[in-house]
């Protein structure tokens, strides 16, 4: 982990997420001057409800797997390629995870969905 970069957990103002106590805005802070390197606004709120005003965690996993895959390219290694797998497994999952909510009909609602365990 780096030790010039330090990581905020924050909510948008008159957020969502702020009143069901999640975050949904991720910053990622330069210490050396303070300064934000990037910026991650999650959707807030369900889409159905609120309509689409941040990116999905898929979203997020896909950009980190592409840019994993392309750092093995020219750096292979078994680390780069355990990260790969395991960025393609909570891929993998989230899909099953979001099948079933559709199939549940809860998909994009603030519902829980059965575990079918």
């Amino acid at each position: 982990m780096s030790k010039t970069l330090y990581t905020t957990f924050d909510t948008t103002p008159d957020s969502h997420a702020a009143a069901n106590g999640h975050w949904d805005l991720v910053r990622i802070i330069n210490r050396e001057t303070d300064l934000p390197l990037a910026t991650i606004q999650f959707q807030n709120g369900p889409v159905q409800e609120h309509g689409v005003n941040g990116v999905q965690l898929p979203q997020v996993l896909r950009a980190c797997l592409a840019r994993y895959k392309m750092l093995n390219k020219s750096f292979p290694c078994r680390e780069n390629s355990l990260v790969i797998t395991k960025l393609q497994e909570a891929i993998m999952w989230d899909e099953e995870r979001t099948a079933k909510r559709t199939a549940e009909g809860v998909e994009g609602f603030n519902r829980p969905h059965s575990t079918g365990e």
